[in-house]
């Protein structure tokens, strides 16, 4: 379930609450979480919970087979649950068909998935989709807006309200931000082009607390374009670096978006989706075959190395890792877009 970068729907992970510890990397063992639901793969929270859906609908699925089922916004035509935080508090959206169009308004749901709220859109836009959400319920991601060709990032208030459009790097309003990452004091990593025109390139970017001002963080010579997709509360950044026109490096800075540094791939094209608070950073990479395989490394972006080689025993092949939390379980998709959670030891919990 990759989602195209040109889409702008790329995966954002959600990293909120739990003790930071590093991850034994040299060893982990899968969990399947419930072979029955599909995960839709944006979060796992402190409480290792993961928005999915199945059959019946949108849905919370966590240890020992625990699932929490979501409510639906009346009159929606479809739901999907996208980042969950410690609180079990799920953001995400729902679309609705009216005279054969369709429209995607960001969802919000209480603690522990009790309740849902329609929060809409941004002023004038058709289109909104949640990929972050921290401790508080401040929610993070992408609308649409009459003035842009392309996307706006938003942020909301605390609990989700208030849908507040976060600019551009430069002021020009017709430019593209993604808004992929929220950390705890409400910094948002993400994307902007950088203009002057619509086709410009994009660079990394990291705002001030509560979603203010946006910064340019793309610091590392030699680089083409940047997207910043998760954040942890230390501001460091992670995401993917664009070296050419087919050289894609997953990047790490350091605190606050200083200091960027490219940590390489398995082989081929490379993005790093989430980090925890040791740094530990989980992505995807092609190999040398072309294929491709999800990855982790050790503390501080170091030490990129396939996640498939750190699990233990019989395991199905594991091709996209989109989140981790301070417990160092990760959030893994296997080729069958299994969702398993990855833990230290057997069983998970």
């Amino acid at each position: 379930m990759r989602i195209p970068l040109c889409l702008a729907l790329s995966a954002v992970m959600a990293l909120v609450g739990g003790p930071a510890r590093a991850v034994k990397i040299s060893q982990l063992y899968p969990y399947v979480v419930d072979a029955s639901a599909t995960s839709t793969g944006l979060g796992l929270s402190a409480k290792d919970y993961m928005t999915a859906v199945d059959a019946s609908g949108p849905l919370l699925v966590g240890p020992h087979g625990a699932t929490i089922r979501l409510a639906t916004v009346p009159g929606s035509a479809s739901e999907s649950p996208n980042v969950v935080n410690a609180r079990n508090q799920v953001g995400g959206q729902a679309l609705y068909l009216q005279n054969g169009a369709i429209t995607s308004h960001v969802t919000i749901t209480g603690k522990n998935g009790v309740g849902i709220t329609d929060l809409g859109t941004l002023p004038g836009g058709t289109v909104a989709y949640a990929y972050g959400i921290n401790a508080s319920g401040k929610l993070t991601g992408l609308a649409t807006v009459p003035s842009a060709l392309g996307y706006h990032g938003f942020v909301t208030a605390a609990n989700g309200k208030q849908l507040r459009d976060l600019g551009t790097l430069t002021g020009a309003t017709n430019l593209s931000v993604f808004a992929f990452g929220i950390n705890t004091a409400g910094q948002v990593a993400g994307a902007s082009q950088i203009g002057p025109t619509t086709n410009s390139v994009y660079h990394a970017v990291l705002t001030a607390a509560n979603g203010g001002a946006m910064r340019d963080i793309q610091t590392l010579a030699g680089a083409l374009q940047t997207i910043g997709r998760g954040v942890n509360d230390a501001g460091v950044v992670v995401g993917d670096l664009f070296l050419g026109s087919s050289v894609v490096h997953a990047f790490i800075t350091g605190a606050d978006g200083a200091d960027m540094r490219d940590i390489g791939t398995l082989g081929g094209t490379a993005t790093g989706y989430g980090v925890n608070q040791d740094g530990n950073v989980v992505g995807d990479s092609q190999v040398a075959d072309g294929s491709t395989h999800a990855f982790i490394t050790g503390n501080n972006g170091a030490n990129m190395r396939d996640l498939n080689a750190v699990v233990v025993g019989v395991h199905p092949l594991f091709v996209h890792a989109y989140a981790i939390n301070d417990k160092g379980h990760v959030l893994a998709l296997d080729d069958n877009d299994q969702a398993y959670i990855l833990c230290e030891k057997q069983g998970c919990f």
